[in-house]
């Protein structure tokens, strides 16, 4: 594959990635809505820590880089948490 093919085939991932993202923080929302509904606490280290451990685990040779990507992730996913909740 030439470098213009390369360039095409990560514009159509990060397509992907955007469409997980959007999902992801529509789901995160519903959450917080949750969270206050039921007096729940915003952090989870406990289950961060699980998410993490089995990012790592599952990609391998990446696993120092995924576990960055998902602690980006799961910050975003609380800081617009704490949007919806008005903290």
């Amino acid at each position: 594959m030439n470098l213009e093919e390369l360039r095409r085939e990560i514009n159509l991932v990060d397509e992907e990635i955007l469409k997980c993202f959007i999902k992801r923080m529509d789901i995160s929302e519903k959450i917080a809505l949750g969270k206050i509904e039921n007096n729940i606490e915003l952090v989870n280290k406990t289950r961060e820590e699980e998410i993490l451990n089995k990012v790592e685990s599952e990609s391998k040779k990446y696993s120092k880089y995924s576990r960055k990507l998902f602690i980006t992730l799961m910050d975003l996913s609380k800081e617009f948490q704490r949007e919806v909740i008005g903290d």
